[in-house]
């Protein structure tokens, strides 16, 4: 069973009185610790002494007060030691205390060990208690007891910095700081008191005072009252005797001073003149100062008035560049928009184009035909991408996408797309490579083709009569290992024997929309191409270099450095890339079951286009006009491939790509993305597909990709057929 605790209020009264006394006593003292700036060791033992002395003899009369309705005895040197970290702790805040707190850390830090030291002395000196019964503590009761501690030690603590430093000088507010500091020491000793509690025990105490708990604790507070009034006429003693030499250094100091001032009297007499002299020239040069003053106002006017100008004009500036900026954006929705519709008939007059070019009944003058079609609608094409790339270059968004690339390959492209060009004006065209030529590379293949496109066909197109040379040989290698060759750096020239150009031409040729030659060669071009294969070039760590003189031909050269895949020289036979090469023209079939195909796309014109491609040489057709179609179809017929557009309605690729991905039974299937809109590197690498084809469709790039997400092995038709 609890036993139940009761207090004596006159003894609890005497308590917080001796702690209220202690730090009254403790303030005073605090101006004694130290003269001139250094501590006095005496002083700072005496205090600390005191004022431990102080809060133990409160700690000790408030334990005194307590009662549980049975003998209490206390273990003496239990006692005594609890009396230490009191004094202890005191010693360490005066030190404190008159160092200064020059930030709440050290506030909290000198509070801390304040609270810790009272904590320490209560719990030690509740160890000395010896009782017939169990001693047990509430934890929670315990910590608060010493929360309370801390924040109130730090309170009374920064009052009584405020008193030390001089900001609270007054009497009452010496009076309510003590109160307050007592009221922390006795407010933490009776909220501790909270947390014990105490249950029979047949134990009896090992030691006890003898004495009656009022008497005792009268005996203890008027000793410790005694002291501490022993303390504070010490150190009135101390003002005294301070007081009473500084009565005589003042006594000397006057008369010293009287000397000093008959001095002084005597040279102001002296200097009078000349200040009034000085006077004069001051006042002469204060009119000057005023009058340099009144400039100055005038001269820092005019600088406002320009700073306001200035303001105006950069706002002006902000201005002009935000709408520069929405131009800007404007200009790249609009060319984005612009490239998706043109290249959207492009894609059917192309594809159809290809496919009508396969029939063996044709006249020559309809197989002419269909060739100038197929001119056409390149050379539209090429057009549609000069300004894009110019577009990309002006906003710093040109970038590569390399890949493994077939070398000997990009070059044959190049010139059988060229040698039709050279044909209709007779011309000869010529490819010379180096026997030491890699190839495999690493590179984007499409934009070296369109660099060596642009200048041939500028070649051919500012040549009459003579030829045209693409020359490519190797100019350094950097070896990975004695064997191995890791980076080759090519040598680019394409030489022609046309009109050539001027000097003046020279400084101008690689600014965009800048023509030379006559009207009617101007007429056949933008003037874009140079300056894209400029960048292009630069893009790949070249420079695109030029010389020429008017009606002696020019040549154009780059050297760029090529990551080498495989470095085995070109010879007479085929090489294995060469019979990898699809006939598109010949395909009949596949060998293997037949694949089903989910061709998606809202122009029915592109679907049916893909379909005439593809439907003949055995593929299983399904089609779909949005992403939410495509959504359904797939989980209905679960197709082998898709071939998806972008940009559809009711639901675009972009949504309808990441629902079907999402799907367990649809993540590894293979997409292709087919689109007519500009997709940039970063945008292909978010989305979640194999392959993006642009439009226009490339049906030998097409039928590659096919032949390697779907592991295909074509069937060609023979001769005979």
């Amino acid at each position: 069973m609890e036993l139940t605790s009761t207090y004596n209020p006159t003894l609890v009264s005497f308590s917080i009185f001796i702690a209220v006394i202690a730090a009254y006593t403790a303030l005073e003292l605090t101006e004694r610790i130290s003269v001139r700036g250094k501590i006095k060791v005496g002083w700072l033992i005496g205090s600390s002494v005191m004022m431990g002395t102080g809060v133990w003899s409160m700690h000790f009369v408030g334990m005194l007060a307590y009662s549980i309705g049975i003998p209490v005895g206390y273990d003496l040197t239990t006692v005594i030691i609890s009396w230490i970290p009191a004094v202890i702790a005191s010693g360490i805040v005066f030190y404190y205390l008159k160092q200064g707190f020059s930030n709440l850390f050290d506030l909290v830090r000198a509070g801390t060990l304040m609270g810790s030291g009272i904590g320490a002395m209560h719990y030690i000196g509740m160890a000395a208690m010896r009782v017939p019964a169990n001693m047990h503590y509430d934890y929670s009761v315990v910590a608060l007891s010493v929360v309370f501690a801390v924040i109130l030690s730090s309170v009374s603590l920064a009052t009584a910095n405020f008193v030390v430093k001089g900001f609270l000088e007054r009497e009452e507010i010496k009076i309510a700081g003590s109160f307050l500091m007592g009221t922390a020491i006795s407010g933490m000793h009776y909220i501790a008191m909270v947390a014990v509690g105490f249950t029979p025990s047949p134990s009896t105490p090992n030691a006890y005072i003898g004495i009656e708990n009022t008497g005792l604790a009268s005996t203890i507070g008027i000793v410790t009252i005694i002291m501490i009034f022993g303390a504070l006429m010490a150190s009135m003693r101390a003002q005294k005797v301070d007081l009473q030499i500084m009565t005589k250094k003042l006594k000397k100091s006057s008369k010293i001073l009287k000397s000093v001032n008959q001095e002084l009297e005597n040279r102001v007499s002296a200097r009078t003149s000349e200040l009034r002299e000085a006077k004069d020239a001051a006042e002469k040069r204060n009119t000057e100062l005023k009058q340099a003053q009144r400039e100055a106002i005038a001269k820092n006017a005019q600088l406002k008035q320009a700073q306001a100008v200035v303001l105006s004009k950069n706002s002006q500036l902000q201005q002009a560049k935000e709408v520069a900026e929405n131009a800007s954006k404007s200009k790249d929705m609009f060319l984005a928009n612009i490239s998706h519709e043109l290249r959207t008939p492009l894609n059917s007059i192309l594809g159809y184009v290809k496919i009508m070019q396969r029939d063996t009944n044709l006249y020559p003058s309809q197989i002419q035909d269909l060739q100038i079609v197929q001119q056409s609608g390149t050379h539209l094409l090429t057009l549609i991408n000069d300004i894009l790339d110019l577009s990309k270059t002006n906003a710093g968004k040109m970038e590569l996408n390399p890949t493994s690339v077939d070398l000997h390959s990009v070059l044959d492209e190049v010139i059988g797309i060229t040698k039709m060009w050279a044909r209709e004006k007779n011309l000869g065209l010529q490819l010379e490579t180096d026997d030491r030529l890699p190839t495999q590379i690493r590179t984007d293949k499409k934009r070296l083709r369109q660099v060596l496109i642009n200048l041939l066909s500028n070649a051919v197109k500012f040549t009459a009569s003579g030829q045209v040379t693409l020359r490519v040989k190797v100019l350094d290698d950097v070896y990975r290992s004695p064997q191995v060759v890791s980076q080759q750096k090519l040598r680019f020239e394409i030489i022609d024997t046309g009109i050539g150009m001027s000097s003046e031409q020279l400084e101008k040729i690689f600014l965009p929309f800048e023509q030379v030659g006559d009207i009617e060669s101007q007429n056949q071009g933008t003037g874009l191409g140079l300056s894209v294969s400029k960048e292009l070039v630069e893009l790949m760590g070249g420079k695109l270099e030029v010389e020429s003189k008017l009606g002696a031909g020019t040549t154009f050269w780059f050297e760029p450095i090529f990551e080498v895949l495989n470095v085995e020289r070109r010879v007479e036979t085929p090489t294995q890339s060469q019979l990898q090469q699809i006939d598109t023209g010949k395909i009949k079939g596949y060998q293997g079951r037949p694949r089903k195909l989910l061709i998606v796309d809202d122009k029915k014109e592109n679907r049916d286009l893909l379909v005439k491609i593809l439907q003949p040489i055995g593929f299983d057709i399904e089609k779909a006009t949005n992403g939410q179609q495509m959504l359904e179809m797939a989980a209905f017929i679960k197709p082998d491939l898709i071939l998806l557009d972008l940009f559809m309605p009711v639901k675009t690729g972009f949504i309808s790509l990441r629902e079907l991905r999402q799907k367990p039974e649809f993540k590894s299937i293979p997409i292709i993305v087919v689109t007519a809109s500009s997709i940039t590197k970063e945008m292909s690498n978010y989305l979640d597909c194999e392959a993006v084809l642009h439009k226009p469709i490339e049906e030998e790039e097409l039928l590659l990709n096919l032949e390697k997400f779907l592991e295909l092995e074509w069937v060609y038709k023979d001769k005979a057929s």
